[in-house]
């Protein structure tokens, strides 16, 4: 009997302790459960790496192919600023987090790549290849996971993210150039993967402070093809990438 009653009261002690450690736990976690809104601005860094090819046709020699491609397939990179509206919802367990997060991301981004003058490699003739990348609009839905340190909150995110990507390529040369220009103007609603990670830190009456780092990829961005009367050819394939650095402001509710 005496054995039972000190089982039962060592049974009952350690499941007092646990109990006192888990409240002490949520106590310390913090509230990060519910539904926040805010904004950040951000420093973009976009980066193109087309893998077109030249069609040779009738103008182009075989000689030339692997000199227009390697001009042709320049990476473009560039810098711009960024603003974004962040929203989602957090459900809360101990110190974990997991929920879903949404932006809306603005930015100014533009970036040419001009060849200059590229002399052909069988006659004293020069080529030109200007290449220009723009994106001005994403949106992104991620699945959120966090660990809360009290008032600090550490959190991954990946998702699908859609965007508009604009391209633009045009060829001369100095043969003849009324009928050696070749231009594509293309314009796509791209699909792509976004990645997250970031640190928020709680203010005072539902306020809190965010930095974060999204990552956003297009792996099929453009496809396009231009063309000129003369007999020559280009067949364009295009990815974007984006590197968002952000600092916003986000308030729960």
């Amino acid at each position: 009997m005496k054995h039972i009653i000190r089982a039962t009261a060592a049974i009952s002690m350690a499941a007092f302790m646990a109990t006192a450690a888990q409240s002490e736990d949520i106590d310390t976690a913090g509230d990060w459960s519910g539904f926040y809104l805010g904004g950040a601005v951000g420093w973009l860094n976009g980066v193109s790496n087309p893998n077109s090819s030249t069609v040779q046709g009738t103008y182009f020699v075989t000689q030339n192919l692997a000199l227009l491609d390697s001009v042709l397939n320049r990476n473009i990179r560039g810098d711009a600023v960024s603003a974004s509206m962040i929203f989602g919802y957090d459900m809360q367990s101990n110190r974990y987090t997991y929920g879903v997060e949404g932006d809306l991301t603005l930015s100014n981004f533009k970036e040419t790549r001009a060849s200059g003058a590229v002399r052909y490699l069988n006659t004293p003739r020069d080529f030109f290849m200007d290449t220009t990348v723009r994106s001005s609009v994403s949106a992104a839905m991620r699945a959120k996971i966090g660990y809360s340190f009290g008032s600090t909150l550490v959190h991954v995110s990946a998702g699908p993210v859609i965007a508009n990507i604009k391209y633009s390529a045009a060829f001369r040369d100095t043969f003849s150039p009324a009928t050696t220009v070749a231009r594509l103007d293309a314009s796509e609603t791209a699909i792509g993967l976004s990645l997250g990670a970031g640190l928020t830190h709680q203010l005072n009456a539902g306020w809190a402070v965010r930095g974060d780092y999204v990552f956003n990829y297009f792996p099929r961005a453009i496809s396009g093809t231009s063309s000129f009367t003369a007999g020559g050819s280009f067949n364009h394939k295009v990815d974007f990438q984006s590197h968002n650095l952000r600092l916003g402001l986000i308030k729960r509710f």
